[in-house]
Protein backbone atom coordinates (compact mmCIF):
# COMPACT_ATOMS: atom_id res chain seq x y z
CA UNK A 1 0.00 0.00 0.00
CA UNK A 2 1.45 3.45 -0.77
CA UNK A 3 1.50 6.12 1.70
CA UNK A 4 -0.84 7.97 -0.84
CA UNK A 5 -3.42 5.48 0.04
CA UNK A 6 -2.92 5.27 3.93
CA UNK A 7 -3.42 8.48 3.84
CA UNK A 8 -6.87 8.43 2.14
CA UNK A 9 -8.49 5.64 3.71
CA UNK A 10 -10.27 5.87 6.47
CA UNK A 11 -9.13 2.30 7.70
CA UNK A 12 -5.43 2.53 8.37
CA UNK A 13 -3.68 2.98 11.40
CA UNK A 14 -1.55 6.01 9.58
CA UNK A 15 -4.73 8.02 8.92
CA UNK A 16 -6.21 6.89 12.72
CA UNK A 17 -2.86 8.59 14.27
CA UNK A 18 -2.98 11.46 11.49
CA UNK A 19 -6.89 12.17 12.86
CA UNK A 20 -5.97 11.68 16.58
CA UNK A 21 -2.85 13.76 16.38
CA UNK A 22 -3.48 16.43 14.02
CA UNK A 23 -7.28 17.16 14.23
CA UNK A 24 -7.54 19.24 16.91
CA UNK A 25 -5.54 22.20 15.18
CA UNK A 26 -2.46 24.19 15.93
CA UNK A 27 -4.43 25.67 18.90
CA UNK A 28 -3.81 23.27 21.23
CA UNK A 29 -0.25 22.81 20.49
CA UNK A 30 0.50 26.47 20.58
CA UNK A 31 -1.33 26.57 23.89
CA UNK A 32 0.92 23.92 25.42
CA UNK A 33 4.11 25.82 24.23
CA UNK A 34 2.88 28.94 25.58
CA UNK A 35 2.36 27.29 29.17
CA UNK A 36 5.90 25.74 28.97
CA UNK A 37 8.06 28.66 27.79
CA UNK A 38 6.52 32.13 28.73
CA UNK A 39 7.98 35.13 27.09
CA UNK A 40 7.28 39.02 26.31
CA UNK A 41 8.53 38.82 23.04
CA UNK A 42 6.58 36.06 21.60
CA UNK A 43 6.28 36.64 17.51
CA UNK A 44 3.36 34.86 16.22
CA UNK A 45 1.97 34.72 12.69
CA UNK A 46 -0.81 37.46 11.31
CA UNK A 47 -4.09 36.70 11.55
CA UNK A 48 -5.57 33.70 9.07
CA UNK A 49 -1.60 33.01 8.69
CA UNK A 50 -1.82 29.11 9.64
CA UNK A 51 1.16 26.57 9.22
CA UNK A 52 2.64 26.23 5.92
CA UNK A 53 1.59 22.59 4.48
CA UNK A 54 4.78 22.07 3.19
CA UNK A 55 6.60 22.03 6.91
CA UNK A 56 3.60 20.03 7.97
CA UNK A 57 4.75 17.17 5.86
CA UNK A 58 8.20 17.11 6.17
CA UNK A 59 8.07 17.22 10.21
CA UNK A 60 5.75 14.09 9.70
CA UNK A 61 7.90 12.57 6.99
CA UNK A 62 10.76 13.14 8.93
CA UNK A 63 8.71 11.21 12.45
CA UNK A 64 7.92 8.39 10.39
CA UNK A 65 12.03 7.74 9.42
CA UNK A 66 12.62 8.19 12.75
CA UNK A 67 10.20 5.53 13.33
CA UNK A 68 11.75 2.85 11.14
CA UNK A 69 15.25 3.47 11.68
CA UNK A 70 17.58 5.37 14.60
CA UNK A 71 20.42 5.00 12.43
CA UNK A 72 20.67 8.24 11.51
CA UNK A 73 18.55 10.63 12.54
CA UNK A 74 20.50 13.32 11.07
CA UNK A 75 20.98 12.67 6.80
CA UNK A 76 23.28 13.45 5.07
CA UNK A 77 21.55 15.94 2.97
CA UNK A 78 21.25 17.83 6.18
CA UNK A 79 25.01 17.16 7.13
CA UNK A 80 25.91 18.78 3.88
CA UNK A 81 23.58 21.97 4.25
CA UNK A 82 25.20 22.42 7.70
CA UNK A 83 29.11 22.03 6.75
CA UNK A 84 28.05 24.81 3.53
CA UNK A 85 26.86 27.05 6.09
CA UNK A 86 30.71 27.51 6.83
CA UNK A 87 31.05 29.59 3.93
CA UNK A 88 28.63 31.98 4.25
CA UNK A 89 30.18 34.95 6.14
CA UNK A 90 33.14 34.77 8.16
CA UNK A 91 32.06 34.64 11.77
CA UNK A 92 28.11 34.71 11.16
CA UNK A 93 28.74 31.31 9.09
CA UNK A 94 31.13 29.89 11.59
CA UNK A 95 28.30 30.76 13.91
CA UNK A 96 25.47 29.11 11.75
CA UNK A 97 27.63 25.64 11.66
CA UNK A 98 28.48 25.38 14.67
CA UNK A 99 24.69 26.12 15.98
CA UNK A 100 23.86 23.28 13.46
CA UNK A 101 26.43 20.88 14.61
CA UNK A 102 24.93 21.15 17.97
CA UNK A 103 21.27 20.89 16.89
CA UNK A 104 22.43 17.39 14.89
CA UNK A 105 24.22 15.90 17.78
CA UNK A 106 21.22 16.96 20.11
CA UNK A 107 18.45 15.30 17.70
CA UNK A 108 20.86 12.12 17.37
CA UNK A 109 20.58 12.15 21.26
CA UNK A 110 17.03 12.64 21.56
CA UNK A 111 16.02 10.33 19.25
CA UNK A 112 18.55 7.26 21.16
CA UNK A 113 17.01 8.62 24.15
CA UNK A 114 13.44 8.01 22.92
CA UNK A 115 14.05 4.65 21.73
CA UNK A 116 11.69 5.38 18.88
CA UNK A 117 12.67 2.47 17.23
CA UNK A 118 11.21 0.07 20.18
CA UNK A 119 7.99 -0.87 18.64
CA UNK A 120 6.68 -2.41 22.64
CA UNK A 121 6.29 1.21 23.54
CA UNK A 122 2.84 3.05 24.06
CA UNK A 123 2.52 5.70 21.31
CA UNK A 124 0.97 8.75 22.40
Amino acid sequence: MSLTTGLHSPRTPLRWFLDRELSAGPRPLRESFHAQHQTDNLLLPGPGVGPEAGNVGTAIDQRLRLAFTTAAPVDLATEAGIDLTGGIGRVAGLRMRAVGNELAARLAGTVHHLDLENRALATY
